[in-house]
């Protein structure tokens, strides 16, 4: 799934790791014990890969199968050129009617979801501003609610490693946090005295400020990757620094405010709007594909950790951090991988003519838990054990071949 560069990158690096597995489960086919441990190996290096976001998720059955088919009769290791040439042609056969003759149609970019929601959050902050008095207007319901993973097909999930995953997940966190913020404004009520001073109409410029920023970070979001548009976190940063020090000196000043607590509300949700504004168009950027080299005025080291690292880093740091037993898709990988070998053990040790359907089922039937395997292997129990009933008891369905009885 997704947009047409993604799944023909997709093809290419498939295309890769199955000239390395096809060769690997030729090579080893000869030796029942070294086609073993290449199963367990290859088993769980495939499923344990699935950390590595949905798409490899998506294609892990597939590169499973380019080790299982060869590691079965006929042993010739001296057809491994024509399986390869075979390979190759079958997956660019296939990447060309992906992209001409049968296209999928291409679902919604996370990132217009993401444009959607920061649209919305601007719109309703403008609202509020032009509105801003006694009567507030009536709280709107989250558009942040269409940015919830459950809501969204496994495949389509910004739940990679890269930077550009990290920092839509990262947008959608910040889009919450000023969904909240615009709620909180909404519900200040300040006088006209609290109307009138410096720092509020201060206040109410750095709003502004971030207005436009989200704006520009929604616009890049709907821009197409091959025309960009630019965002500028630096006016927002500049606002917010000015602000800032506007405030200090007013807070030292003698003044008496009578609706001092609200208007410090004010301020408080305010500064913290204009921040995440900024966060929001620093995201952006790493949507886009751009990197923050080096850090502003405002430290990245924290929330942009991964801005400026370079994706194989990104990729090893999710592998290791999941590489423990306590790990769900280390369990999985583990589960999986012994069940491959053991159903390669067998067919082996058994000399089956066909013991390669042994590995299909095992790997049909396995899931990412012990009771979802459970309840998928007992319909299959029942569905295999009517199959031979059939067969033992209809001679002419027992006889049935490819070919015709």
């Amino acid at each position: 799934t997704g947009e047409p560069w993604e799944r023909t990158k997709i093809y290419g690096a498939a295309l890769l790791a199955g000239i390395g597995l096809v060769s690997l489960g030729t090579v080893l086919a000869v030796n029942t014990w070294a086609a073993v441990a290449g199963m367990l190996v290859v088993g769980f290096a495939i499923a344990y890969a699935g950390v590595g976001g949905p798409r490899v998720v998506g294609a892990a059955n597939g590169l499973q199968l380019l080790y299982i088919m060869p590691s079965f009769p006929p042993y010739a290791p001296e057809s491994l050129g024509s399986r390869l040439i075979g390979l190759i042609l079958g997956v660019g056969l296939l990447a060309i009617a992906d992209r001409v003759l049968l296209p999928p149609p291409v679902p919604k970019p996370f990132r217009h979801r993401l444009a959607e929601a920061t649209r919305a959050v601007h719109d309703r902050l403008v609202t509020v501003l032009n509105s801003e008095g006694d009567r507030q207007p009536q709280a709107q319901p989250e558009s942040a609610i269409s940015l919830r993973l459950s809501g969204i097909p496994p495949l389509e999930r910004p739940t990679g490693p890269g930077r550009r995953d990290r920092a839509a997940m990262h947008a959608v966190t910040i889009l919450r946090g000023l969904e909240a913020r615009v709620g909180a404004l909404a519900g200040l009520t300040l006088t006209h005295q609290s109307r009138a001073t410096a720092i509020h109409n201060e206040g109410r410029k750095l709003l502004v400020v971030s207005a436009h920023s989200l704006d520009e970070s929604a616009e890049a979001l709907e821009s197409p990757p091959d025309r960009r548009a630019q965002t500028d976190s630096g006016s927002v940063e500049a606002a917010l620094a000015g602000y800032l020090r506007r405030r200090e000196a007013v807070a030292g000043s003698s003044q008496v405010d009578q609706d001092l607590p609200n208007r410090l509300r004010f301020a408080i949700v305010t500064e913290e709007f204009a921040a995440w504004a900024w966060d929001l168009a620093v995201a952006t950027r790493i949507v886009q594909g751009d990197q923050v080299p080096e850090p502003p005025t405002r430290s990245i080291a924290e929330p942009f950790w991964y801005s400026n690292r370079s994706t194989p880093s990104l990729w090893l740091r999710r592998f290791r951090g999941h590489f423990t037993p306590r790990s769900v898709f280390f369990q999985n990988a583990v589960r999986l991988a012994v069940g491959l070998a053991a159903a390669r053990l067998v067919a082996g040790l058994l000399d089956l003519s066909h013991g390669f359907w042994m590995l299909l089922a095992t790997l049909t039937l396995m899931r990412t838990s012990v009771a979802a395997t459970r309840s998928t292997v007992l319909p299959a129990f029942l569905g295999t054990t009517a199959g031979g009933l059939v067969a033992a008891f209809c001679p002419r369905l027992g006889r049935c071949r490819f070919g015709g009885v």
